[in-house]
């Protein structure tokens, strides 16, 4: 052990040492708790008095060897470097060590022998006697030091012994004879100062690392040297406080304590935040004064803070000391003691889960309740614990039916294809005939997601035969289940219900007997059906608030996913971004992996439809790493469609191809996530130039939204995508019957919808049109914030320009453009523009965006983004209703505001940031 802040206790044992070679008997008593350096110390000492020639008998005391009568004396003889004469002279003694003497009478004439021998052999060459942790010597040896310390104040012998004051109380009388001899010096040795641990950090790790972890290994080592040289050495070998370094270490510690230190804190360890003296009294069987003179010696020698373990580390090192059936025993006892004294369910299911048993017959309701707290906490991986265990030791078979549909909610938050296992015990037409109503509806959303649509088909038509005559509340569950079907999984979905309506819905309450998730996915679905984008919109959002402050249920995911969705899908980005902002912050490691993927793919799709190709492909690798496509079952269209479009964006078209040879379930395209991947696999025919196959997938999407009767829905912009392919094809009246029906169309009123629709009718207009079109249709995505769609926009728009010959302008919406697909990582238009004429690929003066456009007034910004798109003062003037002498004001306090001398060197993506600075002043 390195000794720090210890030279003082150098100063006097140098001292001793020296007076002791000059012949003067001392007794040096080194005390203090374990782990503190009391070994090391007395090392030092006998390297010092060896150095001057002196000789060294060592023993050392054993708390498993205390009822050994002479066991120590026995080390002191037989294991020390004595000559052999003198052996032989000691044999006769050293025998008699080995056994009890037979009356006092003669243990003191055997003591005598012994000592006059060694102050015969310390006349000949100065003795050192050393007895380590004198707390654990046998009695009779503990007698042989005392006798020997009467005796050696004249002699040069040396004896120093290291004792805890605090360990073995019923020995107090034997040691304290001991301290009371005139020559005996004591010494305290207590823990390190904050000061002392930093000093030993910096001497091995260096002094910044001293700097940043001194706070923190104080806190978990109390300042006990052993603890902290073992924190030190965790620190090296990567970092964490780790059970075979800290751990192992207050475990060798707690053995060289008193038995009944050990067993308090493996009390301690099983109780846990729970302990108090009187339990653990009761636990391991000690009288309350032994317990609370335990807790007493483990808070001195700082194992303990606040009658708790200072790290998790020691407290699993301690458990895992424990043998099998100690563990099991002990958590079974403490469960019932604790069950008895009327403690919280969780606690009692938390120890009869570490138990893993259970014998009471209350234990399985205490699971059960546990679980059911666990999943409202949102802790799935404790509720998963406690309902695998019910599960298991219950033996009548309807509760082990109920069970096991907890057990697959649990689970599914962890992972979703966990429950796959499950999944048949439960569709089982006998088993689901048991199973409560809005079990029956959890595990028909459960197999659709894996795509087990027989099975779900089944346990579906049992839940329809039963709801006739039922409760109103079962009745309203059924058209919540049958809306949600209507919107995902339409071929499943019985449509013509009269109760399947919003109006029918109404009157019945949300009660503890229905699911208030459920009816927010049908509430959300139905109006999405409808096409009613705004209240879907507003009602999301009241979702989205609940979110934290309802209890979970098996639809809860299904709901935020949902309301996610809709936001993004209706384009309200600025409010979905805070929410995926705000739930992606409440998320650590800790999070149930289905929650945070299911944040992750919300926020995918809301940085594809701002453009943000990276960002969207960084996150849909999230999404598909913290769960598996396999995990997604028929929602891997989800991550998998958006990972495929921001690759093919991007121009990385093997990673595409990687992306759609996934496996995917066989009935996604009997769902709508269907849509998403056949409307993302078609972009990257496209792309790829198979407009042929491009143009297949993107017909099948309207033949099934037609099929499904979600045209008002507008899942997918099929038409427009199907016009592009027919344009590729060459076949521009197709194209432009899709084109005008999409303008006719209800959801034709969203500025994406419009402007993607707009872009196209530009291609097949007389080129004197096409500047007029497109630049409305560049202002339709400006106002959405759709910079991937812009970019486009831009592309066409300077190639049309260049190509009527208005070479000034062509030249600076050219920049713009290719500006504005460097910011989407879209690299195959960032190359169409760089193909362009070579005096329009120059890209001298493309200026990166400005903080300062956030000091610009809107009327200064909208006259800016106008002149970066290459009109003239006039131009804008007209444009926007202002005389010609205000636009050039306008421009002056631009110029001056973003520190730039002429138009050319405005930002080119001044409007970018400009519409991004309006929505969020909107939003605020």
């Amino acid at each position: 052990m390195q000794l720090v802040e210890r030279d003082g206790h150098f100063t006097q044992l140098d001292k001793h040492v020296s007076e002791f070679v000059s012949g003067a008997g001392r007794l040096i008593l080194l005390h203090g708790p374990v782990g503190t350096g009391k070994t090391a110390l007395l090392q030092y000492c006998v390297d010092r008095a060896a150095a001057a020639g002196a000789l060294v008998l060592s023993a050392v005391g054993s708390a498993a060897e205390e009822s050994l009568p002479f066991g120590v004396l026995g080390q002191l003889l037989r294991g020390s470097p004595l000559p052999a004469e003198v052996v032989a002279r000691l044999c006769p003694a050293a025998r008699a060590a080995d056994q009890t003497a037979p009356d006092e009478a003669e243990t003191l004439r055997l003591y005598h022998r012994l000592c006059v021998a060694l102050l015969d052999l310390a006349g000949q060459r100065p003795l050192v006697v050393t007895v380590d942790d004198l707390q654990h010597t046998d009695d009779a040896s503990m007698q042989f030091v005392v006798h020997l310390a009467r005796r050696v104040h004249t002699a040069p012998v040396l004896v120093v012994v290291t004792d805890d004051l605090d360990q073995r109380p019923d020995r107090w009388s034997l040691r304290s004879t001991l301290r009371r001899q005139p020559n005996v010096h004591a010494t305290g040795v207590g823990p390190l100062s904050p000061g002392g641990v930093a000093e030993l950090i910096r001497r091995n790790l260096g002094e910044p690392a001293a700097r940043r972890l001194a706070t923190g290994l104080t806190t978990f080592s109390g300042g006990n040297p052993a603890l902290l040289e073992a924190l030190v050495e965790d620190h090296r070998c990567g970092g964490d406080v780790r059970v075979q370094g800290y751990g192992r270490t207050l475990l060798v510690c707690l053995h060289r304590s008193d038995p009944e230190v050990l067993q308090v804190a493996r009390g301690l360890a099983v109780l846990g935040d729970d302990a108090e003296p009187s339990g653990l009294s009761q636990l391991t069987g000690l009288d309350f004064d032994a317990v609370g003179h335990a807790l007493h010696t483990m808070v001195t020698a700082r194992f303990l803070v606040d009658n708790g373990f200072r790290h998790p580390a020691g407290r699993t090192a301690v458990l895992d000391d424990l043998s099998a059936d100690e563990h099991t025993s002990l958590h079974l006892r403490a469960a019932r003691q604790l069950h008895d004294l009327g403690h919280a369910v969780p606690v009692v299911a938390r120890l009869l889960v570490d138990a893993d048993r259970v014998e009471e017959p209350w234990s399985i309701s205490v699971l059960l309740a546990a679980a059911e707290h666990a999943l409202v906490g949102d802790d799935p991986h404790t509720a998963t614990r406690c309902l695998e265990l019910a599960h298991r030791e219950s033996h009548e078979p309807g509760e082990r039916l109920t069970i096991l549909a907890r057990l697959t909610q649990a689970q599914w938050s962890l992972n979703p294809l966990a429950v796959t296992r499950h999944l048949a015990t439960l569709a089982a037409p006998a088993n689901a005939a048991r199973l409560s109503r809005q079990d029956r509806t959890a595990t028909v959303r459960q197999l659709l997601w894996h795509g087990r649509t027989t099975e779900a088909v089944s346990v579906l038509e049992g839940l329809r035969e039963t709801n006739a005559g039922t409760a109103p509340e079962a009745a309203a569950e059924l058209a919540d289940t049958e809306l949600w079907l209507a919107h995902l999984h339409p071929p499943l979905a019985r449509r013509g219900a009269p109760a399947a309506s919003l109006n029918a819905r109404r009157p019945v309450p949300v009660t503890t007997r229905t699911d208030p998730w459920l009816r927010a996915v049908a509430t959300m679905s139905e109006l999405l059906g409808r096409g009613q984008f705004g209240k879907a919109a507003d009602h999301a959002q009241t979702v989205l608030r609940d979110l934290r402050l309802r209890r979970g249920t098996a639809w809860t995911e299904e709901a935020a996913l949902l309301a996610l969705r809709t936001l993004v899908s209706v384009d309200q980005w600025d409010v979905a971004g805070d929410w995926c902002t705000r739930l992606r912050g409440d998320c650590d490691e800790s999070t149930a992996p289905t929650w945070r993927a299911i944040f992750a793919v919300a926020a995918t799709g809301l940085a594809f439809r701002q453009g943000d190709m990276p960002a969207a492909h960084e996150l849909a690798e999230e999404a598909m790493t913290v769960l598996s496509p396999r995990a997604w079952g028929v929602a891997a269209s989800l991550p998998v469609a958006l990972a495929t479009r921001a690759a093919t964006r991007m121009g990385r078209f093997d990673e595409a191809t990687r992306y759609l040879a996934l496996l995917v379930p066989e009935t996604l395209f009997e769902t709508t996530y269907g849509l998403d991947y056949l409307h993302a696999r078609g972009d990257y025919y496209l792309a790829t130039n198979h407009p042929h196959a491009a143009l297949s997938d993107f017909l099948a999407c309207g033949e099934l939204i037609q099929t499904w009767d979600l045209a008002l829905a507008a899942p997918v912009l099929w038409r427009t995508s199907a016009a592009e392919a027919w344009l590729r094809l060459g076949n521009h009246d197709q194209a432009g019957r899709l084109i005008y029906d999409q303008l006719a169309r209800p959801e034709a009123s969203n500025p994406r919808v419009r402007g993607t629709a707009l872009r196209l009718l530009a291609l097949i207009s007389p080129l004197a049109r096409r500047p007029a079109i497109l630049t409305e249709a560049m202002e339709l995505f400006e106002a959405c914030g759709d910079r991937y769609e812009m970019a486009r926009v831009l592309a066409t728009l300077s190639r049309t320009l260049h190509t009527t010959n208005n070479r000034r302008r062509a030249r600076t919406v050219f920049r713009r453009a290719w500006h504005v697909a460097k910011m989407c990582g879209a690299t195959p238009i960032c190359n169409e523009l760089l193909a362009i004429d070579g005096d329009l690929g120059a890209l001298d003066g493309v200026s990166s965006s400005s903080d300062s456009v956030e000091a610009l007034t809107d009327s200064e910004r909208r006259v800016a983004s106008l002149a970066v798109m290459g009109y003239t003062n006039r131009e804008i003037a007209m444009k926007l209703f202002i005389t010609a002498s205000t636009v050039e004001q306008h421009l002056t306090r631009v110029y001056r505001k973003l520190g730039v001398r002429q138009r050319k060197e405005l930002p080119a993506n001044l409007s970018v940031e400009a519409a991004s600075t309006r929505r969020r002043r909107l939003s605020s």
